[in-house]
């Protein structure tokens, strides 16, 4: 009887490891590429990858989880693959015109996790949420002294950041944040 129930044990516990992945948290995202483009959906999680759909901006997308900057998501019965820094956890609102989009080359950007500080150097304290890198860009609102952000990609100018308690992405100079140890 002991081995009975220890097996039955054993065997309930093999089964709900192995299932648990397929019960994971899905959570919602939206496609926002600042151009305003749709989001190309790849079948691996590289820029060589088969591009197999495009997810208009600003629709919602279920995010599985994140590695190395790329977000697999619920497509269908199939896994797929999309760039992470070109997803918001916010609805990004409507299209960006293309005068705010200014001359941004995301491609220079380098994927980064890390944890910094907003340290202003002016006497405001405050430093501006950019909706992309230009500060001719549009405007998402204002970060103190301070704040804390989680880093998601970086140039030698700029940061894209995450804002967890307001649930926003955007941009900030790089000159404005202390890297956390």
């Amino acid at each position: 009887m002991k081995k009975t129930l220890v097996a039955a044990l054993l065997v309930a516990v093999l089964l709900s490891v192995a299932v648990a992945p397929a019960f994971a948290k899905v959570t919602d995202w939206y496609s926002a590429c600042p151009n305003g483009k749709p989001l190309n959906v790849r079948e691996y999680p590289s820029k060589e990858a088969n591009i197999v759909s495009k997810i208009p901006y600003g629709d919602k997308v279920g995010v599985d989880h994140i590695v190395n900057g790329w977000a697999m998501i619920v497509w269908g019965s199939q896994d797929a693959w999309v760039q992470a820094s070109l997803l918001s956890k916010t609805y990004p609102g409507k299209k960006p015109a293309s005068s705010s989009i200014g001359s941004a080359n995301y491609k220079s950007f380098k994927f980064t996790d890390y944890a910094a500080t907003i340290k202003p150097a002016r006497t405001t304290g405050t430093v501006t949420l950019y909706w992309n890198p230009s500060t001719d860009g549009t405007k998402l609102g204002v970060l103190h002294n301070g704040d804390e952000v989680s880093v998601l990609a970086t140039t030698n100018t700029w940061a894209q950041v995450y804002l967890e308690e307001e649930n926003k992405c955007g941009f900030v100079l790089m000159k404005y944040l202390v890297k956390e140890d």
